[in-house]
């Protein structure tokens, strides 16, 4: 929850702690203005966890019952051996590692963001919000690889979006933004078109579409000038007979 090793000393969970907590505090989300009420209560659950993650640790005697299997975390617990609240659990630490992960995306956070998406994505791979999330995230992370892997592993996030879900908007919409980046026209442009067809009203794969084929129409504008005596030398054909 707090980002921390099992060697981390007391000093190092506090700063664990201090560092979310600047970033998920409730008051914090209330007073940015970005957050709607129900991103609000999510952000509340989370810090009373990462409170609670802090509490146990701090305490020698939690934190060794903690490290011995006697004491598990209430969001994540597993001892009762019930595939309900196993599968809950999952859902629980998918939620928050999402919800952490978003907040740092808003913030610029990539290299931090991209960490606790990895999280959401293990814990619920089934989710294909999930990976547009982690893949734009890997998309704008410039400090881990070069180019032309941080371009594949977000095609690859995006690709695994599609695949569970064939039928959302924004996964074709990611892939549309991974083949602009390569140039290949063709298959940004379909992806686009899948994209619409699945949601008429997507504002922003409208905007790509239009810019695509805008400059498209003036390539092909460029070859038919060239190719038909209007080029620098008809040019200066032109003005010496109007002179004339």
């Amino acid at each position: 929850m707090l980002g921390l090793e099992d060697t981390a000393g007391t000093k190092q969970v506090q700063d664990g702690y201090f560092k979310l907590a600047k970033l998920l505090h409730p008051d914090k989300i209330t007073a940015s203005g970005e957050f709607g009420d129900d991103e609000r209560q999510q952000a509340l659950q989370v810090f009373k966890f990462a409170t609670e993650a802090k509490d146990v640790l701090s305490d020698k005697s939690q934190r060794a019952k903690f490290l011995r299997g006697e004491l598990q975390p209430e969001r994540v617990s597993k001892s009762s051996g019930d595939r309900s609240k196993r599968v809950k659990s999952e859902e629980e630490i998918a939620k928050i590692a999402f919800h952490k992960g978003t907040v740092l995306l808003n913030k610029r956070a990539y290299k931090d963001a991209e960490q606790f998406l990895t999280e959401a994505v293990k814990a619920q791979p089934e989710v294909a919000q999930h990976w547009q999330k982690l893949g734009w995230a890997v998309y704008q992370n410039q400090e881990d690889r070069d180019e032309k892997k941080r371009l594949e592993e977000a095609k690859r996030c995006w690709s695994k979006a599609v695949s569970v879900d064939h039928e959302d908007a924004q996964s074709h919409y990611c892939m549309a933004l991974y083949y602009k980046a390569v140039g290949k026209k063709s298959k940004c442009q379909q992806s686009l078109e899948q994209a619409i067809s699945l949601n008429a009203n997507f504002i922003e794969a409208k905007r790509e579409m239009r810019l695509l084929k805008m400059r498209s129409g003036k390539g092909k504008s460029r070859k038919k000038k060239s190719g038909g005596g209007e080029g620098l030398l008809g040019q200066l054909m032109a003005m010496f007979n109007k002179k004339r």
